[in-house]
């Protein structure tokens, strides 16, 4: 029950905390967490280890900041590893080869991402289970993944991808920087939306360009991301990843206080991911050139199609049918006159 009550509370931060800011509606909103900078809270940390927040003279009881990721190689990491090249490996090297795994992968992260950013961000002192944070967001994937891997998902998957790959690169670009490149929290953003914009204008247009760039862009990221978390663990990109999205107040010693100062090892994977990208998309591009991203309109088996490719369309050819001859040795003597009405009275008859 107590998962379930905080699974409602992190939907209602989700949907209302962009709203919540907003003074010109004649609505009152109720107290939610937003995204706002964060506040320069005083820390105090006795002889005895006894650590204590303050803002102001109001005292801010902290809570435990893993945020789902678990510790070391217990059930939490490892289940994310496993997320993280569950999801890399398909983008990574066959983004446009599997069409309805990648717009399904679109919606499904999104879905994760958002739930896993509610969480974090409404999460009490008194935490939930470490497993349980892992598995709502992980599990919640599977409806998001469905939808967008059937035709009605594919383009809310494709736009979800690019945008995606957007704030993939702009995410990894922050992390470069000890607490991260842009201080302010509206340049994080405008990076990863930067991004994001030049890729969905590549829509409309160059759509096979556009998912195969996207494609490559989160699939290297979450490879990434799996790789450090196996040599880094949750010290790498994982606590990077906490610093960026988690502006809990009840978080702010385990996150703020010790700050993010990126590993050498992380910035190196976090590097070679990033160079290989175009490498991986023109890989993909040339590789799978034969094969069309999805459906075009006309093609009424779409909804049949694997998931590796789609079914070719049915094609129908028309041949006119030539009228007998008059003079044909094999049939009736017949002029054209005659001919004409015979077909008007066979047709009359039916």
């Amino acid at each position: 029950m107590a998962a379930a009550a905080r699974l409602i509370a992190s939907l209602a931060w989700l949907f209302l905390s962009a709203a919540s800011p907003v003074h010109g509606a004649p609505a009152i909103l109720p107290n939610l967490p937003v995204l706002v900078p964060r506040a320069d809270l005083q820390v105090n940390v006795s002889s005895n280890g006894t650590v204590t927040v303050y803002n102001g003279n109001e005292t801010i009881v902290q809570g435990s900041a893993t945020d789902g990721g678990g510790t070391a190689f217990d059930a939490s990491a490892v289940l994310w590893i496993i997320y993280c090249f569950l999801l890399g490996i398909p983008l990574a090297f066959g983004g446009v080869r599997l069409p309805r795994v990648t717009t399904g992968i679109g919606i499904g992260l999104t879905v994760t991402v958002c739930l896993w950013a509610a969480f974090i961000n409404t999460e009490q002192a008194k935490n939930l289970p470490e497993l349980v944070m892992t598995l709502i967001p992980m599990l919640l994937f599977i409806p998001g993944f469905l939808f967008g891997a059937f035709e009605y998902g594919r383009l809310a998957g494709i736009i979800l991808m690019s945008v995606a790959s957007g704030f993939s690169w702009g995410v990894r670009i922050c992390l470069f920087g000890t607490n991260l490149a842009v201080k302010e929290i509206w340049g994080d953003w405008l990076i990863g939306a930067s991004f994001a914009l030049v890729t969905v204008i590549l829509i409309p247009y160059w759509e096979r360009l556009a998912v195969t760039v996207a494609s490559a862009s989160v699939g290297t990221f979450f490879l990434a991301l799996g790789i450090d978390l196996c040599v880094n663990k949750q010290s790498g990109m994982s606590f990077g990843l906490r610093y960026a999205f988690d502006r809990n107040p009840r978080h702010f010693y385990d996150i703020v206080y010790m700050g993010w100062k990126p590993p050498t090892s992380t910035i190196a994977i976090m590097a070679a991911s990033l160079a290989v990208i175009p490498i991986i998309a023109f890989a993909q591009y040339r590789f799978y050139a034969r094969l069309r991203f999805w459906r075009r309109p006309g093609n009424e088996h779409g909804e049949t199609a694997s998931f590796l490719e789609e079914k070719a369309a049915m094609q129908i050819s028309v041949r006119d049918v030539p009228t007998p001859s008059a003079t044909s040795k094999d049939s009736l003597q017949m002029t054209d006159s005659a001919w004409a009405s015979r077909r008007q009275s066979v047709m009359t008859d039916y």
